[in-house]
């Protein structure tokens, strides 16, 4: 039986997660995983019920349908992020590297396809709530006299002045310049950027660097260049260390960015 959309479960550890899913089967199905783990959820199933459930709701956490009707779930993915950083995971029909790449440039923090199994899904929300409780508790800025990277207000300046670079762009440098000089694996890059991995990520990561690569030298000829280590990993080159300062005020793990 479809499950009614706005209709919330049991919470345990407080943690709330909303599905906006267009099959309502599906919808069911991962609500029923999900809570299975311990999470709070709530079901909408198009773009107008999903955005009033999220104002309502206040989620930790959004799995979004890219094709929902009223409103398409590029347009939600959108005004989700014009309020808030938490993480959104989209779900799609098929693996297309276009839609990977476009859902990774407004922001989402995951891209996955319909044929993923609910388990994987679970592990995939637990790990992408992990690296935001991180992020949230142990931001820091990177300050090398040319390059200033604050991932806390997602502000990046060279000389001085504002770089503009998309949200895949500034997860990549912020993988960097948290181990400057040192070399970030492959593997850490996946395990920081899950939406490298699968079908088209070795291309999708080439084009994301050769954007970024571009964007600062353009911006300052004498920032870091990221140096590529075959078959290993990136590394930001520094010649002098730079300054790492936390920044105060973190939020308590488990509050929502943006609330």
């Amino acid at each position: 039986m479809p499950m009614s959309a706005g209709a919330p479960l049991s919470r345990q550890n407080g943690v709330k997660l909303l599905i906006i899913e267009s099959d309502a089967m599906l919808c069911q199905e991962l609500s029923r995983a999900l809570s299975a783990d311990s999470f709070a959820t709530e079901c909408a199933q198009s773009g107008r019920s999903g955005l009033r459930a999220f104002f309502r709701y206040h989620p930790d956490l959004v799995l979004l349908d890219a094709a929902l009707p009223e409103i398409d779930g590029w347009t939600v993915l959108r005004r989700i992020r014009e309020i808030t950083d938490i993480p959104v995971l989209v779900l799609a029909s098929g693996e297309q590297l276009a839609h990977r790449l476009r859902a990774l440039q407004m922001g989402a923090q995951d891209y996955m396809t319909r044929t993923v199994s609910s388990e994987e899904i679970v592990l995939r929300v637990r790990s992408a709530l992990r690296r935001h409780a991180l992020r949230t508790e142990h931001h820091q800025t990177y300050d090398d006299g040319v390059l200033r990277v604050d991932t806390w207000i997602r502000e990046v300046t060279a000389n001085g002045q504002p770089l503009e670079l998309t949200r895949a762009e500034l997860s990549l440098l912020a993988c960097l310049v948290r181990q400057p000089g040192q070399v970030v694996t492959y593997r850490q890059l996946h395990e920081e950027l899950p939406w490298l991995v699968g079908e088209g990520s070795e291309a999708a990561l080439r084009s994301l660097l050769h954007r970024l690569r571009r964007k600062l030298a353009v911006a300052a000829p004498a920032t870091p260049r990221i140096v590529s280590h075959r078959s290993i990993g990136l590394r930001l080159a520094v010649a002098w260390p730079p300054v790492l300062s936390a920044i105060p005020g973190s939020r308590p793990a488990g509050e929502a960015a943006g609330r």
